[in-house]
């Protein structure tokens, strides 16, 4: 959540339209992963649907703040309160993985 990387991320978006640009970076970072925690779900709790969905859902969830960082176009998020997000994250996840 640093301004330099969300910088990159902002160009990045932008440039969505060269998948020349945007391919690779996607793929470096949230394509693998989220493929990574598919394939763990899918080890882990094999009679959950759709895993994929899964995976990306949580990822959207823990990035939360860096959408609301680069809509607002200013700001900072703290170490702890980085830390409090992921672990109520965490936490959100694992429940509603196990009801």
């Amino acid at each position: 959540l640093t301004p330099s990387a969300l910088g990159v991320y902002k160009l990045m978006l932008g440039e969505g339209a060269k998948e020349s640009l945007l391919g690779p970076f996607v793929d470096a970072g949230p394509r693998r992963i989220v493929g990574l925690l598919t394939e763990f779900l899918q080890e882990r709790c094999p009679k959950l649907e759709d895993a994929a969905f899964h995976a990306e859902m949580f990822a959207t969830m823990v990035l939360a703040p860096r959408n609301r960082l680069i809509m607002r176009g200013k700001g900072r998020v703290t170490r702890a309160a980085q830390h409090e997000h992921v672990n109520k994250v965490v936490r959100l996840f694992l429940w509603a993985l196990t009801t």
